[in-house]
């Protein structure tokens, strides 16, 4: 009988322990910029330097043509902001790549690079969703970049009854290296925004 009480004791406890784990990790969305269209929230995550952002907005274009720009890898210098370099590593598959970004950072700060598996699945109607994993050694460090340590991000494309699409874009990487507080707020913040700002003008907005 005190066996059954201690073990459901330490199931309880285990399950709030859970609970607060969850809701320690996961902090509700603050809207950081809501401007042209273009909505971008953030939240701390527990174990990351730098927050993790949302962005939102929809094109005048159709799903389609969203998923294409965005399997366009050597395209992204013409739109994403501050890509200097971008290109696909390994297509596994017309759905699955290796992905190879640098990004310019501003002096003195270092350039970033980044190595992330790029997975596209068709959810059907129109719908799709990109997930994309960082994969730090897939290739050989470049020493003249710091490498992208973590990263975690989507792409969310989903049909509007209007024709147009609605874009969800987030993320959440650790930078690497050390960078100062002004440079974290344009990653998590400036840095979507402006994404899907000139993703609008490049679909013809």
């Amino acid at each position: 009988m005190k066996l059954g009480f201690y073990a459901k004791s330490s199931m309880l406890i285990l399950f709030i322990s859970l609970m607060f784990c969850e809701n320690a990790v996961a902090q509700s969305w603050d809207l950081a910029k809501d401007k042209n269209g273009v909505k971008v929230s953030t939240r701390k995550i527990d174990g990351y330097t730098l927050k993790e952002f949302k962005g939102e907005t929809i094109v005048k274009a159709s799903s389609d043509k969203v998923l294409a720009l965005l399997k366009d890898i050597a395209g992204y210098t013409n739109w994403m902001p501050d890509c200097k370099e971008s290109k696909a590593l390994k297509k596994v598959s017309d759905n699955e790549f290796y992905q190879y970004t640098v990004t310019d950072a501003p002096w003195p700060v270092t350039d970033r690079d980044n190595v992330a598996h790029m997975k596209i699945s068709d959810k059907g109607n129109g719908e799709y969703r990109i997930s994309l994993k960082g994969s730090p050694d897939y290739i050989a460090k470049n020493k003249s970049y710091v490498r992208v340590p973590q990263l975690k991000a989507s792409w969310q494309i989903i049909p509007q009854s209007n024709g147009g699409t609605k874009v969800v874009y987030q993320g959440l990487a650790s930078a690497g290296g050390s960078i100062p507080d002004w440079l974290a707020n344009s990653f998590v913040v400036d840095t979507p925004f402006e994404t899907l700002v000139n993703m609008n003008k490049k679909l013809g907005r």
